[in-house]
């Protein structure tokens, strides 16, 4: 909040020159990766504490759909692609009223896209503004997935 704007344009653009990405985020605790990395790390635990699937099936699992798919897309992008907004709004209200957890209840934010019916790449808007057709950027997404699980079974072979 003290940061002038010159500051983080200035700042942003220092880092892009060094070869780096940068990214903006208000002064809360865990900033942005912190956050999302606890929330799904403890998520992680927790499957494997009551039994869900072993050790290995849940870091397979992750590392082999979600994990690929977020590399390509980030969470919100990620949510704007593979389904309506309506279709994730109903898949956290049944985890809500099936586990009693809070941490599936649904987002306001969410409700609001919804009701503003900005259900992603299906209506044009949703995280994000979309100009290209599905099939274009599903076409980008496949490319950048081949390349990413061909880089990953490299990885695997390595010693």
């Amino acid at each position: 909040v003290w940061t002038a704007p010159e500051a983080v344009r200035w700042t942003r653009e220092f880092l892009r020159r060094a070869g780096k990405v940068p990214v903006a985020c208000r002064d809360i605790p865990g900033k942005i990766i912190a956050r999302i990395q606890f929330a799904m790390m403890n998520e992680a635990i927790h499957l494997l504490e009551i039994g869900a699937a072993s050790a290995e099936d849940i870091d397979t699992a992750v590392r082999l759909s979600t994990g690929l798919r977020l590399a390509v897309f980030g969470p919100l992008r990620f949510l704007d692609f593979v389904s309506t907004h309506e279709n994730t709004l109903n898949g956290m209200k049944f985890l809500y009223e099936a586990t009693g957890d809070e941490k599936f209840k649904p987002r306001r934010l969410l409700k609001e896209k919804v009701r503003k019916k900005q259900l992603g790449i299906w209506t044009g808007k949703g995280w994000y503004d979309y100009r290209e057709s599905y099939q274009a950027l599903a076409q980008w997404r496949d490319r950048m997935l081949i390349k990413s699980a061909a880089a990953l079974r490299q990885l695997e072979s390595a010693p």
